[in-house]
Order: structure tokens, then C-alpha cells, then sequence
């Protein structure tokens, strides 16, 4: 059997300063066992590359050139974020927490 996470549980480094705060946030209200834990680091990691994924298409746009036809098409950054948001509401929703959409 695992054994229950202390109360207070440091977020994983790599997860940005917003990641850090949910983790906070939603671990400060009791004990983890280490699977809820894992499912919530993958879910807050799921979020970050959905941000990042938003940052790009920000810069690049909703539409870019092929380099080899010069074709506009579809960013595809654009199936990154989608299917990243969707991981990460998936987490959310199996620990059954609210999706955070402040700053989203």
C-alpha cells in the first residue's frame, strides 16, 4: 500500500511559476497519496505545454507558410494545444477538480 503524501508537498521544478501555484493551491487542502500526485503532475504538465503551445501560435500566428510550397496552412501547433488542454481537463477531471481558467 502507498503511503500518504505528507501535507505539505513541494510542486516538481520543471512545472512553471503558474503550475507551481495550482499545485499549491489544490495540494494545501489535504493529504496526497502518490498516484493523485502523478495524475496531478501530469495534468499541471499538460497545461504548461498547452501554454507554450498558445505562446507560438501568439508569435507565429493561426496560419503558416509550408517551406517547401509555400502554401499557407493551419498552424499545428494549433492539434498541440487542443489535445494539451484536453490531457490536462482530464486530469483535472479524474481528481475531480475545477479546470483553472484564469489567465488561460
Amino acid at each position: 500500500m502507498a503511503a500518504k503524501a505528507s501535507k505539505t508537498v513541494k510542486a516538481p521544478g520543471h512545472l512553471s511559476r503558474r503550475c507551481q501555484e495550482l499545485w499549491a493551491e489544490v495540494t494545501s487542502g489535504g493529504r496526497w497519496s502518490g498516484p493523485r500526485l502523478a495524475i496531478l503532475q501530469a495534468a499541471l504538465e499538460a497545461l504548461d505545454r498547452a501554454d507554450q503551445a498558445r505562446q507560438q501560435i501568439a508569435e507565429q500566428g493561426l496560419l503558416v507558410k509550408t517551406e517547401r510550397s509555400g502554401m499557407l496552412r493551419t498552424n499545428p501547433l494549433l492539434r498541440l494545444e487542443a489535445s494539451s488542454r484536453a490531457q490536462a481537463m482530464a486530469g483535472f477531471e479524474r481528481l475531480r477538480l475545477h479546470y483553472p481558467t484564469n489567465g488561460v
